[in-house]
């Protein structure tokens, strides 16, 4: 005969003792409360047990790596005495929506699995149960909790913000940009700032698409600088420039990790660098165009009158000035002559 004791208290000794007592067939009127009354009487049989100790919950949660779409948690490993622990079971829900939940059952010698079907740039909720003998003898309702809740982001990044042009010379051109957000194990190693004259970008785009060894020359900026100045350059022209956001991966365990260090078939392999479609994916900014300073042409100096005691001169305005490209507050033009008798 089976027989299960409930309500117990964790980690005590108990001693149970069964005794065997029997009436008369005929005697349907035996109390049994009063034990005088039987005729047959075993003797007891003790046994003492010690109840197992409510196991700890899930600690020293942390990111073992992490992807675009997946997240790879790893965990301290629970006791070995803790043997009524039948499964643990994870909640995966989107911090902000609480309709999205994603829920997953994994053996109770677990300690890391990858939770895969996450949305990029995405804070995550990840609540950790473990389910006991008790949870099932009580429909789930137990008088201590074994929750474990941990946080984190899947990978992704927004780019750098568009370039704004601060301030420009005859040979340079000084900008500024928006810092790019990271996410997850992303972080912002340095900047890259790649500039060329658009007209050459023009011409090569016609037969092939520009890429980066098309651009002129690229300045470096450590990832705490959100501003550059770019200098010999040529006065008068125009410059295409870009911000890429130069994208590096942490890991938490300062190497790469295998599927044999889990210990456990069903918990998968994540790399903690990026995949071949995040290689593929540049941080960059949206295009900036700025155009140099320039100097006019000098005038052209013609006669247009001369007789025996005067001479009559002219000459053209500066191209510059009549296209309206510069203003009055980058230049003062002074205009001068200069007679000399050869």
């Amino acid at each position: 005969m089976d027989v299960k004791i409930t309500g117990l208290s964790p980690n005590s000794l108990y001693s149970v003792a069964v005794k065997s007592r029997a009436g008369h067939a005929n005697d349907a009127d035996i109390d049994p409360v009063i034990m005088d009354k039987f005729i047959n009487k075993s003797p007891e049989t003790k046994c003492e047990f010690m109840t197992a100790n409510i196991p700890s919950a899930i600690a020293n949660i942390k990111v073992a790596s992490a992807t675009t779409t997946a997240i790879k948690l790893r965990w301290d490993a629970i006791s070995t005495q803790d043997s009524l622990v039948t499964a643990i079971q994870v909640e995966v829900s989107p911090v902000t929506l609480h309709n999205r939940t994603l829920h997953f059952s994994l053996p109770p010698e677990t300690k890391a699995f990858s939770f895969g079907g996450l949305t990029c740039k995405t804070n995550y909720d990840f609540t950790f149960d473990l389910v006991t003998e008790d949870h099932l003898l009580s429909g789930g309702l137990t008088a201590y909790s074994l929750l474990s809740h941990f946080q984190t982001f899947t990978n992704g990044f927004d780019p750098p913000g568009k370039p704004c042009l601060m301030a420009k010379t005859q040979t340079s051109l000084a900008i500024e940009w928006g810092a790019a957000k990271p996410y997850g194990l992303f972080y912002v190693q340095h900047y890259s700032v790649h500039y060329a004259e658009n007209r050459l970008l023009r011409r090569k785009s016609r037969h092939a698409k520009a890429t980066f060894k098309d651009f002129a020359g690229s300045v470096m900026v450590a990832a705490d600088c959100l501003s550059a100045d770019l200098r010999e350059l040529e006065p008068g022209v125009t410059y295409k420039i870009v911000v890429e956001a130069v994208i590096g991966v942490k890991n938490d365990d300062g190497e790469c990790e295998s599927e044999d260090d889990d210990g456990n078939s069903n918990a998968s392999s994540m790399p903690s660098i990026r995949t071949r479609d995040e290689e593929e994916e540049l941080c960059l900014s949206d295009p900036m165009f700025g155009t140099t300073t320039a100097v006019p042409e000098p005038p052209v100096l013609r006669i247009s009158e001369i007789s025996t005691s005067q001479v009559h001169l002219c000459w053209d305005q500066p191209t510059l000035l009549k296209l309206g490209k510069l203003c009055n507050s980058e230049y003062q033009f002074i205009r001068r002559l200069w007679l000399f008798r050869v």
